[in-house]
């Protein structure tokens, strides 16, 4: 070969497709549908952003919907790499502006990550019909909190199902709205299943805990832990808190989930199906302080687990945790060691706490309801503490 002459199988390979354009046989079109399209709902957020980064590592083109409220840093790490239309989904579909232009649309993959009424649903479908390959919904542990668990153990998928008696079931709808809204978005999807032969998945989460998390529920306990000093109190947790365990899930194993399923037949999700995704842990909250304190070195923050009542970010749920077996045996889930995600979240707060590209989560996290009491200290402890790592750096 010399200077930039391509070798000889290259060149057949050019010949040939010029070739084909030349005949009509081949088009910037035709090879332009080989991109397998994925249209996202949400995307900007803790799971979301993740996993439409592994979808665009598989090669997907991929469609955001969203109300356009890029959190921490996607709105450079994901944005630019979309399509973005901007939409809030308590509005009917079709009065979004940029809706129309997808309606014709055929999306390989659709996964839904906004969803939280049954209309929500119902749009997708009145517009997309048929034209979806895969439906994944990220539902929620919640669900098991409107229906009749009949043991004790850990909640399995076939425990979220309603009681038959109407009147129960709106008692059980009323004590949790969320979870009773997200079970009827569950319950939509099969029955558009049924009229459209549209296979979907729903994934059933615990509280989830990632870095970027903008609910800030992780970083306001490694900060009641990272300031104790300066704060000189401790940390108070509910007696039940200290004992009970827990489910949690790390968003970057879901974002691995959902691609991998992405990459799937569809066919495989024909009649629909739910899965509970968590850790294979279940620590209680006070173990999992004792895991951020481990990893900070910090061994001597006190922690008072005597009290009535005291700080509860985790779980957001009574039932207790999930039982995950029926992903693992189908989907062959295998998350995160618990001690692993640990390191990494604290090492990923520790960092995004002197980092100024984050004031504006810095703001936010300190204006938290939980330091409404003490604000102006944790405001204080906060400056010199993180003042001084990013000196030393």
């Amino acid at each position: 070969m010399h200077g930039g002459s391509l070798p000889w199988p290259a060149c057949k390979l050019l010949e040939i497709l010029l070739v084909l354009f030349y005949l009509g046989i081949l088009d910037c079109r035709t090879l332009a549908k080989d991109t397998p399209e994925a249209l996202v709902l949400g995307g900007n957020g803790l799971l979301g952003a993740g996993t439409v980064e592994k979808l665009l590592v598989r090669g997907y083109r991929v469609t955001a919907v969203n109300r356009g409220n890029w959190y921490w840093d996607s709105d450079i790490k994901i944005k630019p790499r979309v399509n973005h239309v901007t939409c809030n989904r308590l509005q009917p579909l079709k009065s979004c502006p940029g809706i129309d232009a997808l309606s014709q649309s055929k999306f390989d993959v659709v996964v839904d990550f906004s969803a939280y009424h049954r209309f929500q649903i119902q749009d997708m479908f009145d517009l997309w019909q048929k034209r979806i390959g895969l439906y994944v919904y990220i539902s929620s542990d919640s669900v098991f909190e409107v229906c009749n668990k009949s043991h004790d153990g850990y909640s399995r998928e076939s425990d979220a199902v309603r009681p038959k008696n109407v009147l129960e079931r709106e008692e059980y709808a009323k004590k949790d709205s969320y979870g009773h809204r997200k079970l009827l978005c569950e319950e939509e999807l099969q029955l558009q299943n049924m009229k459209w032969g549209v296979p979907f998945v729903s994934l059933r989460l615990p509280d989830v805990i990632g870095p970027r998390d903008n609910t800030y529920r992780w970083w306001i306990y490694q900060l009641l832990i990272r300031l104790n000093s300066h704060l000189k109190s401790d940390i108070k947790l509910s007696k039940s808190l200290c004992t009970k365990p827990i489910s949690l899930v790390h968003s970057e194993d879901v974002a691995e989930m959902i691609s991998d399923i992405c990459s799937q037949n569809p066919k495989r999700f024909a009649n629909g199906k739910a899965y509970n995704l968590a850790f294979k842990e279940n620590p209680s909250v006070l173990e999992l302080l004792e895991l951020m304190k481990s990893e900070l070195n910090m061994p001597d923050v006190p922690v008072t687990c005597d009290t009535a009542s005291g700080i509860q970010l985790y779980p957001s749920v009574t039932l207790g945790p999930v039982n995950t077996s029926q992903a693992q045996l189908d989907l062959n889930w295998n998350p995160t060691p618990l001690d692993e995600a640990v390191k990494e979240l604290v090492n990923f707060y520790e960092l995004a706490s002197h980092n100024p590209e984050f004031k504006k989560e810095h703001d936010n996290v300190l204006s938290s309801a939980f330091f409404m009491d003490n604000q102006k200290a944790v405001s204080e402890a906060f400056s010199k503490v993180y003042r001084s790592l990013r000196d030393e750096l």
